[in-house]
């Protein structure tokens, strides 16, 4: 069931949201020559240190809109501390960037009078508002564009860290006033490396030919995109790699590296996600909260976070401009220097002491993405709780958007009863189009309660629960959504997202506890194909027998529960067969019964038609996801055993049983894979590698 949808969020974006990539030179697009531009750092890399920027352009096309313009930076009439300007600098090539930093109206003035306006100034010497002290717009013989900033500390506001060794490319420098843009792009850069900092001076360098935008890219995944930088490797979540020697020819060859143990506790288990791999560091959280820096060669700890607050999860870490990301297991999110572990800031989002957040936060374009669920260790679908989308500044904490994925403030008309959404995955990010595309969760009770049998407490189709939405990354509007499941009464999530193409047209691919595996047109939401894979029976009733059970596959642990991989037009999707018994008045969370000895299989997919190519049977559950490994598909069962298939046919080319039951996915950096095995009395990190 398709639908088109262009609502607010719960909370706009600031104004100075990113203006979208791509867009046309117009009239309040002013393209101008760079006269100047000057970054340094001064002390050491640790500890306190200064950074100033200076950017100047002289340019005769530079014109001073008049006062009440679309150039008019001041208030207005606005409130003091609105922003309608901001100052942005960037490098494309890695990734480097300011963020749009803030000039709130109210330091705003207007230079000479109405009549003949000479330009505005802004002033803030004390720095009370941000790192930009004196930026100026002046008309006259030499019009001019002139920008001073400078903040103090590590992690202080003037977020450009000049790394050595490193080319910054072209740097962009963009002034937004009101809704005009003055736009300068840098070439030239001359590098200084001395004993007090690191600085760069570029000269004069021609206007560009469109204004230049950020990629949006955190500089870990520029400078680190053949490791594994993300969640699911990459913004697509697609989950493989071709930068890894590991082959068919070789994969015998590997052997245990190291290990390292994560005895903290957990309710299945105590790893729910893969790691974080960037340059010669692992990252890495555990059901408990607990939070790890790793050396890559030796699984040697950097440092560590102790929090002992439990998670259902699939929790995990994101890392992204110089810093690490992860919930806490108490619904807030919390930032680290991921040098050092240093806490840097905490955000609640849990309105309620039974909602939480237990997905793997994702970074880009200087915002974090995560979601609220209505479940934590304070309460499970508690009445009135709703999953929210969020993104934060990766700064401050700050909430830049949300999005209440329950379309009802009344809850489906039942507060007292009903809850549902949010998302347990992170979501997909088209990073040209700055489109995130999210999966999202079901609703409940499921299938009900005595006085409300088979959802009759939320009639309905529950927008927008066991849905794929599009939702621009900037401001949080809603694109587009498509709900697989309207009005779901057995729990059939459907919170897996990857992008891909087909003939060259970009496409949603996303699946769930639905078992059920859907193709979606990425501009529009219009389903392409849809396929079951596994087991079915008893899945498709209208409503379930009162005061009896009824078994029903996928229950609430089958389906495709764990990410799948995509790669060369085929999608490999992991499918545990596991029925549960369900009873149209009864609210039946956690039937484990019986799940050791489900079975499970890996369905190979074609990306364009969704045909089936070939199954490959599995004797015990899978959690372990999917991953793509040049001709190599890896996953794992509960049981601890590890699995390299061929990706051609599904057989079996090797095999490995390291110890403890696993039931999360791999990461895969150069010549070395790292599973999490985290079920049983002896959960580890386990780091395989070639010999």
């Amino acid at each position: 069931m398709r639908r088109f949808h262009r609502a607010r969020p719960v909370l706009a974006a600031v104004a100075t949201a990113v203006f979208a990539a791509g867009a046309p030179a117009s009239a309040l697009e002013q393209l101008l020559n760079g006269t100047r531009l000057e970054i340094r750092n001064r002390g050491p890399a640790t500890g306190a240190r200064s950074t100033s920027a200076r950017w100047l352009a002289e340019d005769s096309a530079i014109e001073v809109g008049r006062p009440g313009s679309a150039a008019d930076p001041r208030c207005n009439g606005s409130p003091s501390g609105s922003v309608r300007a901001s100052l942005r600098l960037f490098s494309r090539a890695t990734g480097q960037d300011t963020g749009p930093l803030a000039l709130p109206c109210q330091n705003w003035s207007l230079l000479g009078d109405a009549a003949q306006p000479g330009g505005y100034a802004y002033v803030d010497r004390r720095g009370a508002d941000g790192p930009c002290r004196r930026v100026q717009l002046l008309g006259g013989a030499t019009p001019r564009v002139e920008a001073r900033c400078v903040s103090r500390g590590k992690g202080a506001p003037l977020d450009y860290e000049l790394l050595p060794g490193i080319d910054e490319g072209t740097v962009g420098a963009v002034l937004r006033l009101g809704e005009r843009r003055y736009c300068t792009a840098f070439d030239g850069v001359t590098r200084r490396d001395g004993s007090n900092g690191r600085q760069f001076v570029a000269g004069s360098s021609a206007a560009p030919e469109s204004c230049p935008e950020s990629s949006g890219l955190p500089p870990e995944i520029v400078r680190h995109g053949a490791d594994w930088p993300l969640p699911n490797r990459d913004y697509a979540n697609r989950r493989a790699t071709t930068d890894s020697p590991i082959t068919s020819a070789n994969v015998a060859e590997l052997e245990v590296a190291w290990r390292f143990p994560t005895p903290g506790f957990g309710g299945f288990g105590n790893l729910s996600t893969n790691p974080i791999v960037v340059g010669d560091a692992v990252y890495l959280q555990e059901l408990s909260s607990e939070i790890h820096a790793l050396e890559r060669a030796t699984g040697a700890p950097r440092w560590q976070k102790t929090m002992q607050l439990f998670s259902p999860g699939p929790n995990g870490v994101a890392v992204g401009y110089g810093r690490l990301f992860a919930a806490n297991g108490q619904g807030e999110v919390v930032a680290f220097d991921a040098a050092t572990g240093e806490e840097l800031w905490r955000q609640t989002l849990r309105r309620t002491r039974s909602e939480g957040i237990d997905i793997q936060p994702v970074v880009f374009d200087r915002r974090v993405y995560v979601s609220t669920v209505p479940i934590s260790l304070g309460g499970l679908y508690a009445g009135g709780d709703t999953g929210v989308l969020h993104a934060l500044d990766v700064a401050t904490g700050a909430v830049l958007w949300s999005f209440d994925t329950v379309d009802s403030p009344d809850v489906w008309g039942n507060p007292s009863v009903n809850s549902g959404g949010g998302a347990w995955y992170p979501p997909a990010i088209d990073a040209e189009r700055r489109i995130t595309y999210w999966g999202t969760g079901n609703p409940a009770p499921f299938p009900g309660v005595p006085d409300f049998p088979n959802g009759t407490s939320r009639p309905g189709p529950n927008l927008y629960t066991d849905s794929a939405l599009a939702i621009d990354s900037a401001s949080g509007e809603l694109l587009w959504y498509h709900q697989v499941l309207p009005h779901d009464l057995l729990d059939h999530d459907f919170m897996l997202i990857a992008l891909a193409e087909v003939a060259g047209e970009p496409v949603v691919v996303g699946a769930g506890k639905t078992g059920t595996v859907h193709a979606f047109r990425a501009d529009t939401g219009d389903e392409l194909w849809k396929v079951p894979v596994g087991e079915h029976f008893n899945d498709t009733l209208d409503a379930y027998p009162i005061g009896a059970k009824l078994l029903v596959s996928p229950g609430i642990f089958g389906g495709v529960i764990t990410p799948f991989a995509i790669a060369d037009g085929v999608v490999y999707v992991p499918v545990l067969n596991f029925a549960t018994p369900y009873q149209g008045d009864l609210f039946d969370l956690f039937p484990f019964a019986g799940l050791e000895s489900a079975t499970s299989e890996v369905v190979a997919l074609d990306l364009a038609t969704g045909a089936t190519l070939w199954t490959r049977d599995l004797p015990r559950p899978n959690f372990g996801a999917t991953t793509v490994v040049n001709d190599l598909v890896f996953t794992s069962t509960y049981d601890g055993t590890l699995y390299a298939l061929d990706r051609a046919s599904g057989a079996t080319r090797w095999t490995d049983r390291p110890g403890a039951g696993i039931n999360a996915w791999p990461a895969v950096a150069g010549d070395t894979i790292l599973f999490p095995a985290g079920v049983g009395a002896s959960p580890e990190l386990i780091a395989y590698r070639l010999q």
